[in-house]
């Protein structure tokens, strides 16, 4: 049988990780409304004499950014649940769902400028 403990951190990590595939799911929507925007300032930073190597650079910095801040955002309210976990005494507080989460948001957010 489960302490209530345990119980409060799997629920914990069952409303989170419906909240990292919402976030994901809106992730890939920003992603795909902004598409033709991107192609549209390729296609102009080309025209105006980029190699397709420094646009392509230039996507991979801006999608790298953005996975990073993300990462950085779930660093943050990981801690925090981290702490109110330990002030009302839950014995386990799961890191390795926050870190593949982080390298997904990292991951994600490269392999959508490509």
């Amino acid at each position: 049988m489960r302490s209530v403990g345990d119980k409060a951190v799997f629920a914990v990590q069952s409303v989170f990780v419906f909240t990292v595939f919402a976030g994901l799911t809106v992730l890939l929507a920003a992603v795909q409304s902004s598409r033709d925007e991107r192609r549209f300032e390729s296609a102009m930073l080309r025209t105006l004499g980029a190699s397709r190597k420094v646009v392509l650079q230039g996507v991979l910095a801006e999608f790298t950014v953005l996975g990073l801040l993300s990462g950085a955002c779930l660093r943050r309210w990981a801690h925090r649940l981290r702490g109110i976990c330990r002030e009302r005494g839950c014995s386990r507080v799961p890191y390795g769902l926050f870190v593949v989460v982080a390298l997904g948001l990292i991951g994600g957010g490269r392999a959508g400028g490509l």
